[in-house]
């Protein structure tokens, strides 16, 4: 059975109880160092000896405990022989340009019993970049490898997983005059296909969500082999323009998986705009890989696109009859229409006469078309995005 509470004015008594210089043990499964950067945790297992109330606090003064939900300055938990509780230590001074030795400390009956040290500071930098793939014309992902020089055995990615979103690595690259933002959850930046060699300068390091630390600077040398696009591929360059540079170049990084999952990186990192729609409707008309593209940036933006081809005027609605207010294109005769795949739209088609007119609905899974002969007619379709059931309506 474990009991938890916090005492007012716990810290102060348990620093004059210490008794130095004798301990029974360690806590377990702690990092050891963390960023010295206000908001940084750190996680502690403490498993009880034997049956006892332990006095738990950080040496230094500045931080907070926390367990089972309860949180202070310190903490006094009760536990029988064999139990154990997992403290978190959550850093709350100032930033520190040196590493500094913190512990979390555990008394019982004014005796130390326990003590984790770790330390309090670190410094990231970047030891090398990797380009996966360099297409001639096209933006390019640099993925950085960080590490601390002051740790070099310790897994950063580790260290990051715990803390949240509490503290988070930040930086850039800097080519010449301009400066590329990082991906600070995947670390990596995207330059422009017009970078192929010279100096690139990688700054990086950490941030809180109120103050950022000391960037530290490496300088790389660049020299890209560039790949060229064969001919059933040249569909790509019409992404340049449409989508902004840094979600092509994460996306033509996972090229080599697959056109699909090109496209779902395409849709997880670009907002549905008409420039995105018009060169996604465009690659409906270029092939099978142009089509894969397509389905995955559907699937990674949650979006449904709908098409209406020639032999008939074409107005977007709402279900409720207003007009629909997302991306809408017409381009080479073709009407287009991206929407959440949670919603629907209602097309009122008006034939004109001049050809059979095709609706397609295309998702991640497939698509469906119905055709409608040619004809002066009037019909509503309703075009559903979440299912691949065939458009409604206009029999």
């Amino acid at each position: 059975m474990i009991r938890l509470r916090i005492r007012a004015g716990l810290l102060a008594l348990a620093l004059g109880l210490l008794v130095p210089g004798w301990a029974w043990g360690d806590f377990r499964s702690y990092l050891p160092a963390i960023p010295a950067v206000p908001g940084a945790v750190n996680r502690l297992v403490l498993v009880a000896p034997r049956d006892g109330t332990y006095v738990i606090y950080p040496s230094s003064g500045d931080a907070t405990l926390s367990a089972k939900g309860v949180s202070g300055e310190a903490l006094e938990i009760s536990l029988a022989k064999g139990d154990s509780v997992e403290i978190t230590y959550t850093y709350r001074g100032p930033m520190e340009v040196s590493p500094v030795r913190e512990a979390v400390v555990a008394q019982e009956g004014g005796v130390e019993v326990f003590r984790g040290e770790f330390d309090l500071g670190m410094r990231v930098e970047a030891r090398s970049l990797q380009v996966p793939m360099a297409i001639r014309g096209m933006p390019r992902l640099v993925r950085v490898e960080a590490y601390d020089p002051l740790h070099p055995s310790l897994d950063l990615g580790m260290v990051m997983g715990i803390q949240g979103d509490a503290v988070r690595l930040s930086g850039a690259a800097e080519v010449g005059e301009r400066v590329f933002p990082m991906d600070h959850r995947e670390l990596g930046f995207v330059l422009p296909g017009d970078v192929v060699s010279g100096d690139v300068t990688v700054s990086l390091g950490f941030r809180s969500s109120a103050l950022g630390g000391a960037l530290t600077p490496v300088r790389f040398r660049l020299n890209l082999k560039e790949t060229e696009l064969p001919p059933e591929w040249q569909f790509l360059y019409g992404l340049n323009g449409a989508f902004d540079p840094a979600a092509v170049g994460w996306a033509m990084a996972s090229l080599p998986k697959g056109a699909m999952e090109a496209g779902q990186e395409l849709g997880r990192r670009s907002k549905p705009t008409v420039q995105a729609l018009e060169a996604l409707g465009a690659m409906l008309q270029k092939g099978a890989a142009a089509e894969a593209l397509v389905s995955g940036y559907l699937k990674g933006s949650g979006q449904c696109l709908a098409a209406v081809g020639p032999g008939a005027r074409v107005k977007v609605l709402r279900p409720d009859g207003t007009p629909y207010g997302g991306p809408v294109s017409s381009l080479s005769g073709w009407t287009y229409v991206l929407f959440p795949q949670r919603d629907r739209v209602v097309l009122r088609l008006e034939g004109d006469g001049s050809a059979p007119v095709r609706v397609i609905k295309l998702l991640p899974e497939g698509r469906v078309e119905r055709t409608y002969p040619s004809g002066t007619w009037r019909r509503e379709v309703e075009v559903l995005g979440s299912s691949l059931k065939h458009p409604k309506g206009g029999r």
